[in-house]
C-alpha cells in the first residue's frame, strides 16, 4: 500500500506535531458485559465492542462462542473537553469473512473540570440497529 501526501497535508501534520492540543484528563470506560445480543452466526456469536471517543478508537477482546459475554475490560481515552460523546459498536468477529455489525449504543459524559476522579454507577445501554 502506498500513499501520497499533498504539501498541505504535510503542513497540517507538521503543525499538529509542533502545537499539540493539551488534554484535560483521561476517561476510563469499563465494558462489563452484554446480554441478549442478536445471533449473528449460525451457532454462537464471537462478540467484541469498539468504543469511539472523538477520533480515538479502542476495542475489547473478542469473546468466542458467547451470547452473553463478560469482558470486565477497561478502555482508556484522552479527554480534550469536559463533555465527551461516546459511541459503542457491537461486532461479531468472523475468521473467514468480514466481521458482522450487531448494533450500537451512545452516551455523553458530563465531566467536571478540576476533579481528579469521578466514578459513576454502572449504566446499561440498549444496543440498537442503525
Amino acid at each position: 500500500m502506498s500513499a501520497y501526501l499533498w504539501p498541505s497535508h504535510l503542513f497540517a501534520i507538521w503543525h499538529q506535531n509542533q502545537h499539540p492540543v493539551p488534554y484535560i484528563g483521561r476517561l476510563t470506560i469499563t465494558i462489563h458485559s452484554a446480554h441478549g445480543l442478536r445471533l449473528s452466526d449460525f451457532l454462537k456469536n464471537d462478540p467484541y465492542i469498539v468504543a469511539l471517543v472523538g477520533e480515538q478508537q479502542k476495542r475489547t477482546d473478542a469473546k468466542m462462542m458467547k451470547d452473553d459475554p463478560v469482558w470486565n475490560q477497561d478502555l482508556q481515552f484522552l479527554v480534550f473537553t469536559p463533555q465527551c460523546h461516546v459511541l459503542l459498536w457491537a461486532w461479531d468477529w468472523d475468521k473467514s469473512s468480514g466481521d458482522d455489525f450487531m448494533g450500537e449504543a451512545y452516551f455523553q459524559t458530563t465531566g467536571q473540570p478540576g476533579h481528579d476522579t469521578i466514578e459513576t454507577d454502572p449504566i446499561w445501554l440498549d444496543v440498537r440497529q442503525r
